[in-house]
């Protein structure tokens, strides 16, 4: 067999985008025998093994860009990759049912996450005993093409080598038999959670509309108001990119996010807003806590409780509970804290208009509001709301034109203001935009009357 001296270090490539993935490949390969290098994508793996020639790449399958399929076919056209163990991983059935397809590819093996640590370091050296046996045989060759050496030593060194080959031919062999087993396993697994996570999804829907019926049948002056600001909200979040998991969370935050007035009396509750006292504004406040406490104890609701309980926050950092600033409040926060605002307005208030909520909004970004979500805001106003106010237009940057009124305040990205609302514009002006854009990117779009 092989020996693993530490003076010669087996090289392994270990490619995953997930962090925490290569962490623990790299715990499990902190041995002297071993050197390891990473790498996050499919495309910086490529380059790392070209330059540092690895005996063993172990990569995922599911990686965004270049996923783990690709990476292999492109590497075994790397001549000088041709003989690098290839190993893919991954935890998904569907990647399992690709075995195959990933060994016709090129891959040398296939392994499931989570990865046991026994396992994974046997099969890794298992791997470098048959590297280095053909390497040791392809030297062999080399140097039998320029010096001739004794028939029957040669035969002896070759049954030798071929006795070890067939040795770990049968736990390759033995490898694909468990995979196959596991990707049935995996399977009926798989169809059981689903049903489960079906009936899961609709119990949280009928838990939720059932909160959120009782929450609005103690607040006569909002009835509607959170089922507007949930549809407000999963606007936003589309348009910003959000996944769906993101979506529904922020959904499901919407509809509840005035559950904590449970622990309001009902006097308070039913009270008209105007009527309020600063103490009673100040109890009120607190409602996003008391709320977020509540559901934080079931499952499936801690990251809609953490949503709830930051509703509150301001940009800059003065609001409450927790004083949080920026990106650390969360995305879905910061939209239903301007959904919220907007139908407070336009369809709480007699007096209120959407030039008059998107007054107050503009007023705030940067301190209180987010720049990116008022901005998608109006792009929901003037799909939704079209009648209430003078038509806008929503230009990129590149197609302003001089003579056009800025039909909003402009700011950057990061919530700076470039130009007031009602600017017109002209060839200079526009120039400034598109440089300013260069150097602190504005939204991709712009309103103009």
């Amino acid at each position: 067999m092989v020996d693993f001296n530490k003076n010669i270090k087996a090289k392994i490539l270990c490619v995953d985008d997930d962090q925490t993935s290569i962490l623990i490949c790299r715990k499990f390969l902190s041995q002297p025998c071993f050197e390891v290098k990473t790498a996050l994508s499919g495309e910086d793996g490529l380059k790392i093994a070209r330059e540092f020639i690895p005996d063993i790449i172990v990569s995922d399958v599911v990686m965004p860009g270049m996923d783990g399929l690709e990476f292999c076919r492109r590497a075994r056209n790397e001549t000088t990759l041709l003989t690098s163990v290839f190993l893919l991983m991954s935890s998904q059935k569907t990647e399992v049912e690709d075995a195959v397809e990933a060994l016709e590819g090129g891959a040398d093996d296939y392994l499931v996450k989570p990865l046991n640590k026994d396992e994974f370091v046997a099969k890794i050296k298992a791997f470098l005993r048959i590297k280095r046996l053909q390497d040791s045989l392809m030297e062999t060759n080399e140097k039998l093409g320029k010096a001739v050496q004794p028939l029957n030593e040669y035969k002896l060194r070759l049954e030798e080598k071929n006795e070890e080959l067939a040795q770990d031919k049968k736990i390759l062999e033995n490898s694909l038999k468990q995979i196959s087993l596991m990707a049935r396993e995996l399977e009926t697994a798989n169809k059981g959670l689903k049903e489960l996570n079906k009936i899961r999804e609709e119990a949280l829907k009928n838990i939720t509309n059932l909160l959120s019926t009782l929450i609005e049948s103690r607040r006569q002056y909002h009835r509607g108001h959170a089922k507007n600001v949930a549809e407000i909200s999963v606007y936003i979040a589309e348009k910003m990119g959000l996944s769906d998991n993101e979506t529904r969370d922020i959904k499901i935050a919407s509809l509840l996010h005035e559950i904590g007035k449970f622990g309001i009396s009902d006097e308070l509750a039913m009270k008209n807003p105007k009527e309020h006292t600063e103490q009673e504004r100040d109890i009120l406040s607190q409602h996003p806590v008391t709320g977020a406490s509540l559901l934080s104890e079931y499952p499936g609701f801690e990251g809609i409780s953490h949503i709830i309980r930051h509703c509150h926050e301001w940009l800059d950092g003065t609001g409450v509970p927790d004083r949080l600033k920026g990106d650390d409040i969360p995305i879905g926060s910061r939209i239903i804290t301007v959904a919220n605002l907007y139908d407070n307005i336009v369809n709480r208030s007699r007096d209120g208009t959407v030039k008059k909520a998107f007054s107050l909004i503009e007023e705030g970004i940067g301190t209180r509001y987010d720049a990116s979500v008022a901005h998608c805001l109006r792009r929901y106003s003037e799909e939704k709301q079209s009648g209430s106010d003078e038509k806008l237009k929503e230009m990129r940057i590149y197609e302003l034109e001089p003579e056009m009124i800025l039909a909003s305040d402009l700011y950057t990205m990061k919530g700076m203001k470039l130009m007031n609302g009602g600017t017109v514009l002209t060839k200079e002006s526009i120039g400034k935009i598109i440089r300013y854009n260069k150097i602190d990117p504005l939204e991709e779009k712009v309103f103009v009357k």
